[in-house]
């Protein structure tokens, strides 16, 4: 049976070490999955209660600074799983890009 383990990914700073530590945890499972997943906030989100729309600047930069935020994270997971031991024949890694509220995603 394979156990997966879940490592939500919000800054690219954060997910060497994340990643690491989730390769650990694999190390002494049998048969282990690890899922790295980056959620990008919908521009829909950032809207504050007073306002009634985003414009379509906003929404733009927006969408840019989430794709460019988990670009980032994104090279760091390749670089991680290209490196040693970030996958084996006990361990297989996945990556995982999802647009929507990180609280509903994990």
């Amino acid at each position: 049976m394979t156990e997966i383990i879940l490592v939500a990914l919000r800054w690219a700073e954060t997910s060497a070490g994340l990643l690491a530590a989730a390769a650990a945890a694999a190390a002494s499972i049998p048969a282990a999955r690890i899922e790295a997943l980056a959620v990008r906030m919908p521009a829909a989100a950032m809207i504050l209660p007073t306002e009634e729309m985003l414009g379509d600047e906003q929404r733009r930069r927006w969408e840019e600074s989430e794709a460019a935020r988990v670009a980032a994270i994104e090279a760091v997971y390749r670089g991680w799983r290209a490196g040693a031991g970030a996958e084996s024949e006990r361990c297989r890694c996945d990556w995982i890009d999802v647009e929507g509220m990180p609280e509903q995603e994990v």
